[in-house]
């Protein structure tokens, strides 16, 4: 007898060494593929550094940007730009490590339908993706990573739950939604696929429990809907698309929704630059034979997971296609939204994985060597090349930073601030997408200033 306890106590002490082994290696390959030095801010960060210029924290935290209400990622991106300032570095640093744990947690996650390799390799996929440079690698995206993040908490808690229905486990539950949907509003939807995934998986004497859960997403839902139109209301809803509600369930609507929710993340994941045609195109194969392959030949569980895959991608995309389905259709294929939907594609693809596994020979080639190979040509296409994104932040980030820099100048401030400059544009808008469409000099003068004047 204690001869199997030592056994035991040795296995569990290997088991932990991979688990931070796996931890650690997630967390450097983010920095090794997406860090750079030569990042600055653009785009949506000069909206974030304006908004702060004479304003307090708790007024900055109650300010939409355009349709979304994002009060927690708010808060730390206020704290991390008087902590860093300008060193933009760090915040890409940070926003490296956010995307390396979000791989670990959905590691643990894959864990409770795969076996652990399959669990790692899926988990592999996903930190490596390409579309982590949209996200990585412009800090005012830590509102996706954090959603995400915080998301993935929430589901991974509700695992707990079912397994152990607890108090404990129903409170982290609700609060890692909130903490989810008040840092981007991607997820409010999305929330709803925690109870639709207890329902799925539980068994018929536990989900006495289920109400409970229902009754904190419910909570979160509501509270979230209150907090939304108190300080920002329907004009803010609308502020991307005048005829939100009026063209829902239009072509336009429908067509954007199933691309974003179905087809563009299974493309995501091969990270081959295409006509959004031609992605189309492909995502629709593989969509159809990899889940036409799970409805036929996959056990009930495996059926459910790929149903439950389906609505983790299409219920949140839902509220993302309400507001920019007027947008050109390759939209659907933004990359920031990648890092979420690609989710749902890992969870098809690793259960078409599983069962067409079941169905080889017990032969070395074919459970180890077929998969390494598959996984290294899956890995190759992602890290390849230097993705458009990457490239187009680099281009912004470099007439930013030499823009910024010139500032230096107290003269050219004064210059700038002056009554014959101050309105006109900072940026340069003679290009297909400028650093930002509409910050004037005297706008950026005060940004100059107020992060001159941080401790």
């Amino acid at each position: 007898m204690h001869q199997i306890q030592l056994e035991s106590g040795i296995a569990g002490e290997n088991h932990n060494i991979r688990q931070l082994g796996i931890f650690l290696l997630f967390l450097v390959i983010p920095i090794i593929l997406f860090w750079r030095r030569d990042l600055f801010f653009i785009r949506d960060d000069w909206s974030l550094l304006h908004l702060m210029v004479n304003t307090n924290l708790w007024v900055y935290l109650r300010m939409a940007d355009g349709e979304i209400l994002m009060p927690v990622t708010r808060f730390i991106y206020y704290n991390l730009i008087h902590l860093f300032g300008v060193n933009y570095e760090w915040l890409i640093l940070i926003n490296c490590l956010l995307t390396g744990l979000n791989g670990f947690l959905l590691y643990l996650i894959f864990k409770s339908h795969f076996k652990p390799n399959l669990a790692l390799a899926l988990s592999l996929l996903y930190v490596v993706a390409v579309v982590h440079s949209a996200t990585a690698q412009m800090a005012f995206y830590i509102c996706a990573i954090l959603c995400l993040g915080f998301f993935l908490l929430s589901l991974f808690f509700t695992q707990i739950y079912v397994r152990r229905p607890s108090t404990m486990s129903l409170l982290g539950i609700g609060l890692f939604a909130w903490l989810s949907v008040n840092s981007w509003n991607f997820s409010l939807l999305g929330n709803w696929t925690l109870p639709i995934y207890a329902a799925l998986f539980w068994g018929e004497g536990a989900k006495r429990h289920l109400f409970g859960l229902i009754a904190v997403i419910g909570l979160v839902f509501l509270s979230f809907t209150a907090e939304y139109f108190l300080f920002n209301g329907l004009a803010g809803a609308k502020s991307h698309n005048p005829q939100l509600f009026s063209q829902f369930l239009s072509l336009s609507y429908l067509g954007h929704w199933a691309v974003g929710s179905f087809l563009a993340p299974l493309d995501f994941l091969f990270g081959v630059e295409f006509r959004w045609k031609t992605k189309i195109a492909i995502g629709l194969a593989i969509f159809l034979s990899t889940v036409g392959l799970i409805m036929r030949a996959g056990n009930p569980s495996e059926k459910k997971l790929c149903l439950w895959a389906i609505l983790v991608n299409a219920l949140p995309f839902s509220l993302v296609s309400l507001a920019r389905h007027h947008f050109h259709f390759g939209q659907a294929f933004s990359d920031r939204y990648g890092i979420f939907t690609i989710i749902g594609a890992l969870f098809i693809l690793g259960t078409t994985w599983q069962i067409i596994a079941d169905k080889l020979p017990a032969r070395l080639s074919t459970h180890v060597v077929l998969p390494l190979v598959i996984l290294a040509a899956m890995v190759w296409t992602q890290v390849h090349t230097l993705s458009i994104t990457t490239r187009l932040y680099v281009e912004l980030s470099q007439e930013a930073k030499f823009r910024y820099n010139n500032l230096s100048d107290a003269a050219v401030r004064a210059k700038l601030a002056g009554a014959a400059e101050k309105d006109r544009l900072f940026f340069n808008q003679n290009q297909p997408i400028p650093v930002h469409p509409s910050l004037n000099n005297g706008d950026v003068v005060a940004i100059y200033e107020y992060l001159s004047g941080l401790p």
